[in-house]
């Protein structure tokens, strides 16, 4: 089966070489799972931190992908709180 995967911010570095931006169309056997594409392309858990398929929130690394899903991949995000001296 065919996916398209898309990598945000920092997962970019995890793009194999040349790749087209932050997606790229990878085969996959039936029955891959979101967890699996994680480890074809490297990607240590505690990075996959946001998951969507389809552009819906999928919390379950163990989720089977279908044919043609599109996956996207967001590291953890930091950030801090906006004073009134900001």
């Amino acid at each position: 089966m065919k996916i398209e995967v898309r990598l945000f911010a920092s997962l970019r570095s995890y793009l194999p070489s040349g790749s087209d931006g932050a997606k790229l169309f990878l085969d996959m056997p039936d029955g891959s799972r979101v967890i699996d594409v994680c480890e074809r392309l490297k990607i240590p858990p505690q990075l996959a931190q946001l998951v969507m398929v389809g552009g819906v929130h999928e919390p379950d690394r163990d989720r089977p992908l279908r044919d043609g899903d599109t996956l996207s991949i967001f590291p953890p995000v930091a950030g801090g709180l906006l004073t009134p001296d900001s």
